[in-house]
């Protein structure tokens, strides 16, 4: 009676132990997380952001946080298709010269050919439909959509939703810097640059 009973105690704590392991061990192993909500929030600690802007791009997701002052753009993956982590997040903050956009972005080198890049901003004025980045040398002041569309090497187009744009890209190691942001009107003209 007294063996099967030390066993039944050995049983409890090694599941206690198994079930604290599982529920604990991800945020110790490198920012895994169970749950994409739990990945997102524990990024930025004690900072109450609430989600403002979400999308897919391929098997990732974009947000982007708010609490009011603060601003961050994240992306989201399942490297090991069962946990979450927040692959790349920046600060949304570096405003253009007349204050009617904020953007930022980040980039991290994967291979040694190519860096995964996140682009986010917030439109300020809301005239701006769509946000143009470009990354045009030298770069060039007050040019056209089509003309940046022929100077560029890169050239993104993101809808502005609810305030808020951002995208994801690999980018080769050339093409991963030097951004320039413009804010579009429905008229297809720039109203706003970085």
């Amino acid at each position: 009676m007294e063996k099967s009973k030390k066993k039944r105690v050995r049983a409890v704590i090694m599941g206690v132990i198994l079930l604290s392991a599982f529920y604990f061990g991800p945020s110790f192993f490198g920012g895994y997380y169970w749950t994409e909500s739990a990945a997102s929030e524990q990024s930025y600690h004690n900072t109450e952001l609430v989600e403002v802007y979400r999308k897919k791009v391929d098997d990732r997701k974009v947000i982007i946080q708010d609490n009011g002052f603060l601003r961050v753009a994240k992306v989201i993956d399942r490297p090991l298709g069962l946990f979450y982590q927040v692959e790349l997040a920046t600060y949304v903050s570096a405003a253009t010269s007349d204050e009617k956009m904020k953007f930022g972005w980040t980039a991290i080198q994967k291979q040694e050919e190519y860096y995964e890049v996140l682009l986010a901003v917030e439109a300020m004025d809301e005239n701006i439909e769509k946000v143009i980045v470009t990354n045009e040398y030298p770069e060039q002041k007050d040019a056209s959509v089509d003309e940046l569309k022929e100077l560029s090497d890169l050239f993104i187009e993101m809808e502005v939703e609810n305030g808020y744009a951002a995208h994801y890209l690999e980018l080769p190691n050339s093409e991963a810097g030097g951004f320039e942001f413009r804010g579009i009107n429905a008229e297809g003209e720039v109203i706003s640059e970085s």
